[in-house]
C-alpha cells in the first residue's frame, strides 16, 4: 500500500505535452443501451478519412454512470442513465525553435479537428466538454459557452455561488468567462 498526497500517487506520465479534448453523451441505460456510444466513433471515423485529419491514435472511449451534480456533463435526472466519453488528442513536439512551427501547425490541426466533431457531432448526440477543460482561446468559445449555460440551470448556480463564496475565493478569470452570464 501507498501513502502520500494524491497528486505524487494519481499522477501520471502521459508522454509529453498534447491537446486533448473529451466529451461525454447519453448512451442509454445498463439495461436498455442505445448504440449511440458506437455510432459517434463511426461518425468520429467518418469524419477523420473525409476530411483527412491526421487524427493519431488513440481515440479513447470509456462510460460512466449518471451524475446528480448540474455541473457535470454527464447530469441526468435519470440515475440510470449511461454516458460514454469519447477522448480526441493530438501529440506534440517539445518546445524550442525547431518544434515552434511544427507546435502550431498541431495546434491548428487539433482545433480544426476539434471544431468538426463539434459542428457535426456535439448536438446531435447530446455531447457536452466538460466546462472547466474549455480553452479560453477556443475559436467556438461563444457557442461553447451558450451552450453550457443552456443545459446548467445558470440561475441555481448564480444564486449558489453568491451564498456559499461571497469573497469570489473559488473562482477564477477562467471560470467566469465560462459560467457567468
Amino acid at each position: 500500500m501507498r501513502v502520500d498526497w494524491s497528486d505524487k500517487i494519481l499522477g501520471f506520465d502521459c508522454g509529453g505535452q498534447q491537446w486533448v479534448s473529451e466529451v461525454a453523451f447519453p448512451c442509454g441505460s445498463k439495461e436498455k443501451p442505445s448504440t449511440s456510444d458506437l455510432d459517434f466513433i463511426d461518425d468520429v471515423k467518418k469524419i477523420i478519412e473525409e476530411e483527412k485529419i491526421p487524427a493519431p491514435a488513440p481515440i479513447e472511449q470509456r462510460w460512466t454512470s449518471a451524475s446528480s451534480s448540474y455541473l457535470s456533463p454527464v447530469w441526468s435526472s435519470d440515475m440510470e442513465s449511461v454516458f460514454s466519453w469519447v477522448g480526441i488528442i493530438m501529440y506534440l513536439p517539445p518546445a524550442g525553435e525547431e518544434g515552434d512551427e511544427e507546435r502550431e501547425r498541431i495546434t491548428e490541426a487539433f482545433q480544426g479537428y476539434q471544431q468538426q466533431l463539434e459542428t457535426n457531432l456535439w448536438e446531435r448526440y447530446g455531447a457536452f466538454e466538460h466546462w472547466a477543460k474549455i480553452e479560453a482561446t477556443s475559436p467556438l468559445l461563444q457557442q461553447k459557452k451558450e451552450r453550457i449555460q443552456r443545459r446548467i440551470p445558470m440561475e441555481m448556480y448564480e444564486s449558489t455561488k453568491k451564498l456559499l463564496d461571497p469573497q469570489h475565493i473559488l473562482s477564477n478569470d477562467a471560470i467566469d468567462t465560462i459560467l457567468s452570464n
